[in-house]
């Protein structure tokens, strides 16, 4: 606690209901005193108050992965079909999951999915929150293309930092069905059959 009564004169300022601190520029824990004086001289300490000073980003998620967990477990992402970065599939919904993301002095605050049909992430479609333990699904089905996905985590202090992205793609049109050509006769028994794409 500061010694109120050992302040001298000039240290004393005007009474405010806010003010201006410089903290030590070094990250961690900081303990904020403060001394009051009325005008017949009667000294009260005041505080503590804490703040935390928090320079530094988070550490963003490392291991991505999206995947088909209709048929799997969906609270762990396992037993379904995983799609891998770059990989194409026919599941408009696909659940995302991440792990790895770091912040060791204000600690993480949020964590956000994001969508978009952009490798620059320039327009963002879909920005969502994950459920507890159990990934991050969009509210409706995506479009057929390629995707873009990455995760934006926030630290308590306001600071933001991204994971590397991934991609898929979303195919949900079957192919055309083929032209049957017609059966010619048989040959030595054997019947040869055609088709055009």
């Amino acid at each position: 606690p500061p010694n109120c009564f050992g302040l001298s004169e000039a240290q004393w300022v005007a009474f405010a209901s806010t003010t201006t601190a410089t903290l030590p520029n070094t990250d961690g824990l900081r303990e904020v005193h403060a001394c009051l004086r009325d005008s017949a001289g009667n000294i009260s300490p005041a505080g503590p108050e804490y703040i935390t000073l928090d320079q530094v980003a988070p550490t963003p998620p490392t291991a991505l992965s999206a995947g088909v967990t209709t048929a799997g477990t969906a609270s762990t992402g396992t037993g379904g079909t995983t799609i891998d970065n770059g990989d194409t599939t026919n599941d408009p919904r696909p659940r995302f999951f991440y792990s790895g993301a770091a912040d060791a002095t204000s600690g993480i605050a949020s964590f956000v999915v994001q969508l978009s049909t952009s490798s620059g992430f320039g327009v963002i479609e879909y920005e969502g929150e994950p459920f507890p333990s159990d990934g991050v699904l969009a509210p409706a089905d995506l479009s057929d293309g390629q995707w873009y996905w990455r995760v934006k985590v926030t630290d308590n202090a306001g600071r933001e930092a991204f994971s590397a992205s991934e991609t898929f793609t979303v195919d949900t049109v079957p192919p055309d069905a083929p032209s049957i050509l017609p059966i010619k006769s048989p040959l030595n028994g054997d019947f040869p059959v055609g088709w055009l794409p």
